[in-house]
């Protein structure tokens, strides 16, 4: 397995509702197969672009409500 050092991760809502609360699930469970790789998303920043969220429910996890273009110059 490579591993590729990530500082941000960027995501859009749906996904984000679907892949968030899963890794932490995964990371929450040490037996897991995936737990080492559950850990490292769930401890990495994350980005969520959003028109109908209002505040994030995820740890390590800020919501980006702006022009995406203007969002990600921000980033850099």
């Amino acid at each position: 397995m490579i591993i590729v050092p990530v500082d941000c991760i960027v995501l859009g809502r749906k996904l984000a509702e679907g892949l968030i609360p899963h890794w932490a699930d995964v990371a929450a469970n040490p037996d897991d197969e995936d737990f080492t790789a559950g850990k490292r998303f769930t401890d990495t920043h994350k980005v969520v672009f959003t028109r109908t969220l209002n505040q994030s429910e995820w740890n390590n996890t800020v919501l980006a409500k702006g022009d995406p273009v203007d969002e990600i110059t921000q980033l850099k």
